[in-house]
């Protein structure tokens, strides 16, 4: 009898043990999750203030170097630097083509830094054909519209320049400098960290003077600071 009942009050004590462990283990692994979900968490945010800061920084550079120009024999208040299609932080010799008017931005002519997106990419730009600085002509105004359009949301239009933070790789993007393709967009070859279709997506790869806007998805992440009249000519 008395045997029976230690064998009793044991298999409770070690039910009792078992139990504890199984709560301990759903504290911690519950535990790990919340400490995992915070932290990536903090990471997003962080790197969207890295995202913002950056494009926020590129975006008054390029409004002051517009401002800051004096009339000259190829030189006019207003004028855009070209993007840099080359990698090397200047803008090109001239971008007289819708191919040649997105690239890189000018960190190096404007001044700045190498600006990178929270995921460390290079920012991307896009110029108006009418605000370029290669072959101007005519004088800027407020009457002067971009000729840069941005569908999605939210739309716009007569938009002056595009700010571009390309995000994470997205599908079958390739950035690797050590590798030439030829852009579906110009048709030549270029290293493939200098294609924008290895960086942009959703038909801002194109070369065209359309681009979209939008929530990041699995197959969209590109975000878009956009420099429009109201932004451009007070200054």
């Amino acid at each position: 009898m008395r045997a029976t009942q230690k064998r009793r009050a044991g298999t409770r004590a070690q039910r009792g043990q078992t139990f504890l462990i199984l709560v301990l283990l759903i504290v911690v692994g519950a535990g790990a999750l919340i400490y995992n979900l915070v932290s990536s968490g903090r990471v997003a945010i962080e790197r969207d203030r890295q995202t913002h800061a950056a494009l926020a920084q590129a975006k008054d550079a390029l409004i002051g170097y517009a401002a800051g120009l004096k009339y000259s024999g190829t030189e006019r208040p207003g004028n855009l630097p070209c993007p840099d299609v080359d990698g090397i932080g200047s803008q090109g010799s001239s971008c007289n083509e819708d191919k040649i008017r997105i690239g890189r931005l000018p960190w190096k002519t404007l001044g700045l830094p190498d600006l990178r997106d929270g995921y460390g990419e290079p920012l991307w730009y896009a110029v108006s054909d009418n605000f370029k600085k290669s072959t101007a002509t005519g004088i800027l105004n407020t009457d002067t519209p971009g000729n840069l359009t941005v569908s999605g949301s939210p739309p716009a239009a007569n938009v002056i320049a595009i700010l571009f933070s390309p995000g994470p790789v997205v599908g079958s993007q390739d950035r690797n400098p050590n590798t030439t393709s030829t852009c579906t967009t110009t048709g030549t070859p270029k290293a493939n960290h200098l294609c924008p279709t290895n960086y942009l997506e959703g038909g801002n790869e194109n070369a065209d003077t359309t681009f979209v806007t939008g929530p990041t998805t699995t197959t969209f992440n590109d975000k878009l600071l956009l420099i429009t009249s109201d932004n451009f000519f007070p200054a």
